[in-house]
């Protein structure tokens, strides 16, 4: 009796898991609508300024490198690349990129609408939410 108490306890929760986010997954896509939008004009960029934007969505610090994580939603991204990003002061700053990955393995391309991890050479704090760009 003990044992099916347990299933049904992970059954539960998982049923609950998945009608919450599916109960908040429009909201997300508006608020990040919103803020892309945001982006574009606090950076004075229009939609055909940008050669590459990429959204953050996760952010880990390893060995004095940041490896961020998300999409790239406009452009392609290789090894080597320089990107711009703004600070937690609103500067305009530029990193390299050291390395591109995706489900672990090495990419020498992220093209539009990769989900990837990218290694970059700035030990700046990245917000997730923020982006990475590069104008032409």
């Amino acid at each position: 009796m003990g044992f099916e108490i347990y299933i049904i306890i992970i059954v539960v929760v998982f049923v609950l898991a998945i009608l919450l986010r599916l109960s908040t997954k429009g909201k997300n896509v508006q608020n990040t609508q919103e803020t892309y939008s945001e982006f574009l004009t606090n950076n004075g960029l229009s939609e055909n300024d940008s050669s590459v934007i990429f959204a953050i969505e996760d952010v880990f610090s390893i060995s004095g490198k940041s490896v961020i994580v998300g999409v790239v939603v406009k452009g392609s991204i290789k090894i080597g690349d320089i990107l711009n990003y703004t600070d937690q002061n609103s500067t305009l700053k530029q990193t390299t990129v050291l390395g591109v990955e995706m489900f672990r393995k090495t990419l020498e391309v992220a093209n539009t609408g990769d989900r990837v991890g990218i290694m970059l050479d700035t030990t700046d704090k990245l917000n997730k939410g923020s982006y990475l760009f590069r104008k032409d």
